[in-house]
């Protein structure tokens, strides 16, 4: 499982996510980079979901951006190429996030998943199979409640100054709440957010990537926070 936190700002979006890839039974496959940049163009993904399944997903979509003359081409063309029969191609739950600086709107989020989820106005409101532009900040992990992200003082306005430190403080929380994994229902609950994790900021230049946190979490093994 993959958490990340990201954030719109007026000339930028950053982006956080962590960097484990766990099997069905919770242990530590390998560490991983989950912010995927498009080479060249102000634009990055990331996503979560199995691995193997969201990586070729994310892959065509950067080859969609790659082979468009402007992003808001390129974000046309995808909205256009979904669905593409996701529930023969792409089996298990997975969500995608992109931060693209579009030439037309500027700062913008993009969110698409393959089943319906939870979306700002409540539990199954964000329909499957459709790219939608992601109003205000968007956050995937290991299902906080409200009173715990209220803990952590998380609001529109506590994210000003840059995502980083608020961001920091979710991933931790986010770490320490094992959850029964979207795609194994009838499994045990996990620690699933572990390894590093990567920080990116998306502007008019570009994409610069960078590590802010370890943990020394252990190959073959499950993540203990």
């Amino acid at each position: 499982m993959t958490a990340y936190f990201a954030v719109p700002y007026a000339n930028r979006i950053e982006i956080m996510a962590d960097g484990a890839s766990c099997d069905a039974k919770g242990l530590l496959i390998e560490p991983v980079d989950k912010i995927w940049p498009v080479p060249g163009k102000p634009v990055a993904l990331t996503a979560r979901g199995v691995l193997g399944q969201v990586k070729p997903f994310c892959d065509d979509a950067i080859a969609t951006f790659l082979a468009a003359p402007t992003v808001d081409r390129a974000l046309v063309t995808l909205a256009d190429a979904m669905p593409i029969h996701p529930a023969i191609l792409y089996p298990w739950w997975f969500e995608v996030l992109i931060a693209a600086m579009s030439e037309s709107m500027g700062p913008t989020l993009w969110y698409y998943s393959n089943h319906r989820t939870d979306g700002p106005l409540g539990p199954d409101t964000v329909p499957p199979m459709k790219l939608i532009r992601w109003q205000g900040i968007a956050a995937g992990g290991s299902g906080l409640d409200e009173h715990e992200v209220a803990a952590l003082g998380i609001a529109r306005h506590s994210t000003g100054k840059g995502a980083k430190d608020l961001g920091l403080k979710l991933m931790e929380a986010w770490r320490r709440k094992a959850v029964v994994p979207r795609n194994e229902p009838d499994g045990p609950a996990q620690h699933g957010v572990g390894c590093h994790v990567d920080h990116a900021t998306i502007s008019a230049a570009g994409v610069v990537i960078e590590r802010i946190h370890e943990w020394p979490d252990v190959i073959g093994q499950p993540i203990r926070p």
